[in-house]
């Protein structure tokens, strides 16, 4: 049950904290840094754009879904 309430208030977090993940270049889940080649395609730039996500994230994420 505490893995199920970190991982919500870990999305809540990377949701809340997304916009300024993106202006500065890293990821919100992870807390990577950002590099615009690392993304597959524009799609992936797209997503990153509105999720805050980077391409191994988006990746683990869309894996599962």
């Amino acid at each position: 049950m505490a893995t199920e309430y970190n991982l919500k208030d870990k999305f809540i977090h990377a949701f809340n904290n997304k916009d300024h993940a993106i202006d500065n270049s890293f990821c919100a889940w992870c807390n990577s840094k950002v590099v615009a080649t690392e993304f597959h395609d524009e799609l992936s730039m797209k997503d990153y754009s509105i999720t805050g996500l980077c391409m191994d994230c988006q990746n683990k994420t869309y894996r599962k879904i």
